[in-house]
């Protein structure tokens, strides 16, 4: 069975088994369209029952605790074979998945996408990004706003930023969500299991963490998953030890400017490095332009929380949303 994933007019061909084929759009839907194959596809993925595969080039990727995922490349006619693995058939739908999604994102980075460390929720029109490192507070501060305030989540932990007529727009992508039990519980009065028998991500079957999929971390707070919207704010969380401090200011464009190089993601593709060859990827400085654009337009903040109070620091950013004039 064929069929071609789209995103933002970039494009994969995937030719599996029909029973693969179902399980990876349900995994893509909202973020990628699905059509009959016509033969556009940039780049095909294929997957095959094993044998000798002659003209590529093997691959084993060590994924932190994953299996180890072997495929095969011939990168000069931009095809990517996958063995058929009936015994672990979940990872094999996973990483086939993932691969589409490494293969869109490496074409849109030709295209003049701006790949972010962070996420993005939607309430009320507003599209307000959180950027930062691990740890920072993005997924917390994303956890309060869809249980506090009636808003559309968009992307958890990838991101990225593209102009559209003028105008700043955010692509999300459909990355698997990883939320510390202890930080669901406090933000949303929901214990693991509760709900665990809900979730589809192999990873739950051994992991301490929860790990959702998106359709499945909008579910817990009976929110809506879009997979774009409208840039109207960033925000950069960071934590306090001092329950009492919470405090929110606006940037000033050099120090908006410093804020985002550090978060910008030179590498879109993480254990995915053999493809980088096969692209026209970008430095840092090949995307000053951009950025001097992006913060003169965009306005960006600072968000200083205490994890212990996360409702203050989300009545902060509701109220500076309703009070938004953009």
């Amino acid at each position: 069975m064929k069929r071609i994933f789209s995103c933002q007019s970039v494009n994969v061909l995937v030719n599996a088994p029909k029973k693969l084929i179902k399980r990876i759009e349900f995994l893509s839907k909202e973020y990628f369209t699905v059509s009959m194959e016509k033969n556009i596809g940039s780049w095909e993925i294929s997957v095959l029952e094993a044998k000798d595969i002659k003209g590529y080039e093997k691959v084993c990727i060590h994924a932190e605790g994953e299996p180890e995922c072997n495929l095969f490349i011939n990168g000069n006619d931009r095809k990517i074979i996958f063995i058929m693995n009936d015994n672990n058939q979940e990872w094999l739908i996973q990483n086939i998945h993932r691969m589409i999604r490494v293969l869109l994102r490496m074409q849109c980075i030709e295209k003049g996408h701006l790949f972010m460390h962070g996420g993005l929720v939607n309430y009320r029109g507003y599209g307000i990004a959180f950027l930062g490192g691990k740890k920072a507070g993005k997924t917390s501060s994303i956890l309060s706003m869809l249980s506090l305030m009636d808003s559309v989540f968009v992307s958890n932990d990838d991101i990225s930023f593209f102009e559209n007529d003028n105008v700043w727009m955010a692509q999300g992508w459909p990355r698997s969500i990883v939320v510390r039990e202890d930080t669901l519980e406090k933000v949303c009065g929901r214990k693991k299991n509760t709900f665990v028998h809900e979730l589809h991500h192999p990873l739950n079957s051994s992991n301490k963490l929860i790990c959702f999929y998106p359709d499945e971390f909008v579910n817990i707070f009976n929110r809506k998953l879009s997979s774009e919207s409208i840039l109207s704010g960033i925000i950069f969380p960071s934590f306090s030890n001092d329950v009492n401090m919470s405090y929110f200011r606006q940037l000033n464009e050099e120090e908006a400017e410093k804020f985002v190089i550090e978060n910008i993601l030179i590498n879109p593709a993480k254990y995915n490095e053999f493809l980088f060859e096969f692209f026209q990827l970008k430095n840092i400085d090949s995307y000053y332009k951009q950025i001097k654009r992006l913060i003169h337009q965009i306005p960006c903040y600072e968000l200083v929380q205490s994890f212990e109070n996360l409702k203050e620091s989300s009545i902060i950013i509701k109220n500076f949303i309703d009070n938004l004039k953009l």
